[in-house]
């Protein structure tokens, strides 16, 4: 096929997808309903359900019309620019960054099951047509994935920034702190997730994680537990005791409803010993720790720091 009948094909092609664009969205919507991953977003309407995923297709099917395949030179701006709206919207909607990767991969598969109808109707095709679109669409769906993701981890950053708090202390104290409380909650969550986050309060800043694990109460790292509770409990008394009617008591440690299931004790080894790292420098930064677990709650470990200290701290 010379080059000339290939863009007149490649323009047949893009017509055809254009003609078909409403059954797209409407195969990339139904792939989407049945996915367990989006159950919690079934609630938006079709409109914000789309967003610029109309404009992504557009720009495929003009990208069919120049002819293009893997060539080097960059992709146009108002092509990209769609792609980095949706991921700005779908970051508005709450959707997370994996939940959005996994929307380009349901329509890369419905482009590629409307171009398969197309060749299957056109038996005397000649087949590069079809393999010049499909290297198209991968390209096409490469961009807007990258531009997804570039916009989420713009946004990331300036959330990051948005809530950094000045502190002093011994930073690679508190780095071994949470890196010791994350690994525990990794290793004891297989669903669900870890969630890490840190406040300000008055003099103090607090640092929580918090996992989705089964809670814990025997095996390796049980009696630390146990005294770690003991502990929170004393603390929690201690601020009762001396709270006033302008310095409230700090409430509980929140904890994550459990989706995963008991572990068993082999799969505990080495949690007591990076609780007892963890306890100790605590002690050495003059930081309170504070543990809520409970089977089926999941557990939660929360930090509470000096924002400074008026003399250097202990190695």
């Amino acid at each position: 096929m010379s080059e000339q009948s290939n863009c007149s094909a490649l323009d047949d092609l893009a017509a055809y997808l254009s003609q078909r664009r409403e059954a797209i969205l409407r195969a990339w919507h139904a792939a989407l309903d049945a996915d367990p991953e989006f159950a919690s977003f079934s609630g938006l309407s079709r409109g914000q359900f789309n967003d610029h995923i109309p404009a992504v297709l557009e720009a495929f099917e003009a990208r069919l019309r120049r002819g293009e395949e893997l060539s080097c030179a960059p992709t146009r701006q108002p092509e990209t620019s769609s792609a980095a709206e949706h991921g700005l919207h779908r970051w508005q909607q709450g959707y997370d960054q994996r939940q959005t990767m996994r929307e380009w991969t349901h329509l890369q598969i419905c482009v590629l099951r409307e171009l398969e109808r197309f060749e299957a109707s056109r038996p005397g095709w000649e087949p590069r047509v079809i393999a010049v679109a499909q290297r198209a669409l991968a390209r096409h769906c490469g961009d807007g994935v990258s531009e997804s993701a570039e916009r989420y981890q713009r946004l990331q950053q300036a959330e990051a920034a948005s809530r950094l708090l000045p502190v002093s202390g011994d930073q690679a104290k508190v780095l071994r702190i949470a890196q010791n409380l994350l690994l525990n909650a990794f290793k004891a969550t297989t669903h669900g997730g870890v969630r890490v986050t840190w406040e300000a309060r008055d003099e103090q800043w607090v640092l929580s994680v918090q996992d989705t694990g089964p809670g814990f109460t025997r095996g390796p790292a049980a009696p630390l537990e146990r005294a770690l509770k003991l502990a929170t409990q004393e603390a929690r008394e201690v601020e009762v005791e001396a709270g006033t009617a302008d310095s409230p008591a700090v409430a509980p440690a929140p904890t994550l409803p459990s989706q995963s299931e008991h572990r068993s004790p082999q799969s505990l080894s080495g949690e007591g010993i990076g609780l007892s790292i963890v306890k100790r420098l605590c002690e050495l930064l003059d930081a309170s720790l504070e543990l809520d677990t409970a089977p089926g709650a999941g557990t939660t470990f929360r930090v509470t720091f000096p924002r400074c200290y008026a003399d250097p701290v202990e190695s």
